[in-house]
């Protein structure tokens, strides 16, 4: 019997790690690892599960960085010990708190990652927008200017990637102006709109 089972078992729940990867960590035969997933039952991350990057961003983003870090790390190790129920009574207070400690950090890290490439994205978005409308406040009226339609489909690529960051990328709507399918007059149409 592998006398650290119960920390590998706890590691397994509190991470979305493949049981290739755990097994590495641990240096257990990852044979070994699969009977007790099967046998057992173990589901990776099924601890962490219910934790959403879009709530850990919300609440990161309400107070200042430096000490909700602290603060939200203390209260997702509660609730992801709470979610272990039973088994993090049976392990080790110290090897249980790094697990936690591991699982809460690559959580956190994950959301402020998210938070931070929607925001860029936003930012890009804004700036793309910007420079389009300036573009064409430029062109005469009446003469086609190819760098516009370029400008206004990478804007129009922003934009999906915004919304997709924002909303997922399982949505249901489709951009209302696929550009490359308007005609001339619908593309004016859509520039005068913007202004």
């Amino acid at each position: 019997m592998i006398k650290n089972k119960q920390e590998i078992k706890v590691y397994f729940q509190t991470h979305n790690e493949s049981p290739k990867e755990v097994a590495k960590i641990f240096n257990i035969s990852y044979r070994t690892l699969a009977h007790w997933i099967k046998e057992e039952g173990w589901v990776a991350g099924s601890a962490i599960e219910n934790i959403k990057d879009e709530i850990l961003q919300k609440r990161l983003l309400k107070k200042e960085f430096g000490s909700v870090i602290n603060a939200e790390s203390n209260s997702l190790k509660a609730q992801i010990k709470q979610n272990l129920g039973d088994d993090a009574y049976f392990l080790d207070e110290i090897i249980l708190n790094n697990i936690l400690s591991d699982s809460t950090d690559k959580l956190l890290l994950g959301a402020m990652s998210l938070n931070n490439i929607t925001k860029n994205i936003a930012l890009s978005a804004v700036i793309a927008r910007n420079e389009l409308i300036k573009l064409a406040k430029e062109t005469p009226e009446n003469k086609p200017n190819p760098n516009l339609i370029v400008a206004a489909e990478k804007v129009q690529k922003i934009y999906i990637e915004l919304k997709s960051a924002i909303f997922g990328k399982e949505t249901d709507e489709k951009p209302q102006n696929d550009l490359e399918k308007l005609s001339t007059k619908e593309l004016e149409k859509l520039l005068q709109n913007l202004n």
